[in-house]
């Protein structure tokens, strides 16, 4: 029994029995999710993930729902794993203090099946001085997001996020360095291994919103196809949609728009 899914089941019976002409795929829009993929999360022949619910949550908009939904996901990796499901969203104070690229990079190193917890092997593998690391080790610990378990180190949660409706300085900040070690290793990039693409438009502003809408879902699906075992390496996926032009200070439509998240999984 996958207890996600059966509670979207429940629920969208629930409507069609106020509304008997409310279909799946109108289900699919209120959830902001497409229909085929709504259809696979309901015959059982793709996963439907904490981070596609976390999605999910963030469009419907409803605390109660948000709680019970984050319940019935606890519950499935429970039954999947024997293990409770451990999430941790963090604050805005917190993600000041580990805003740097390295860090979100040596939470996911430490989340791949060959890690060593050997400082001096993480500062080669991800190109940082020995300092920088054992700082951030230091850092990461005293705020409770990795912890020593057993000679090696436990990240705290199973899904860590960091998330603002608004632009904060420290959330830029995160985007610009990690856009700009695209930019460093551009030119040493391994082939095959990797790949880098951009495409100059005339847009529609009114159309952003839900350019936004499929960039994130296009995100968490990047992260179902990758982040799975064996993990051996740590990869960064960079998407910026921004105006090149002049925004007329009269268009209101981008800047109520305007939105930065940034999810790292574990």
């Amino acid at each position: 029994m996958n207890y996600t899914v059966d509670y979207l089941r429940k629920w969208h019976s629930s409507i069609r029995s106020k509304n008997p002409s409310f279909s799946l795929r109108a289900f699919a829009n209120k959830l902001g999710v497409s229909i085929g993929r709504l259809s696979e999360y309901f015959s059982g022949s793709r996963q439907i993930t904490a981070a596609a619910i976390e999605q999910i949550i963030e469009n419907i908009n409803d605390n109660t729902i948000a709680a019970e939904l984050r319940e019935c996901v606890a519950k499935d990796i429970k039954a999947r794993n024997g293990e409770l499901f451990r999430e941790n969203i963090l604050a805005d104070s917190t993600f000041e203090q580990i805003k740097n690229w390295h860090n979100f990079s040596i939470l996911a190193l430490i989340g791949t099946d060959d890690f060593r917890p050997d400082p001096q092997w993480i500062a080669h593998r991800l190109h940082l001085d020995i300092s920088i690391v054992h700082d951030s080790l230091q850092n990461l610990k005293k705020l409770g997001i990795i912890s020593d378990d057993q000679g090696t180190y436990k990240i705290s949660s199973d899904c860590l996020v960091a998330a603002t409706t608004t632009p904060s300085l420290s959330m830029r900040e995160h985007h610009r360095q990690m856009f700009m070690q695209v930019a460093e290793r551009i030119g040493n990039l391994p082939k095959g291994m990797s790949d880098v693409n951009s495409i100059t438009l005339s847009v529609r502003p009114d159309k952003i919103p839900k350019a936004k809408e499929k960039i994130q879902a296009f995100l968490i699906e990047m992260g179902e196809l990758l982040d799975i075992a064996p993990r051996t390496e740590v990869y960064g996926l960079c998407i910026g949609l921004v105006p090149l032009s002049r925004i007329d200070e009269c268009n209101d439509t981008l800047k109520k728009s305007h939105s930065i998240k940034d999810t790292v999984r574990s």
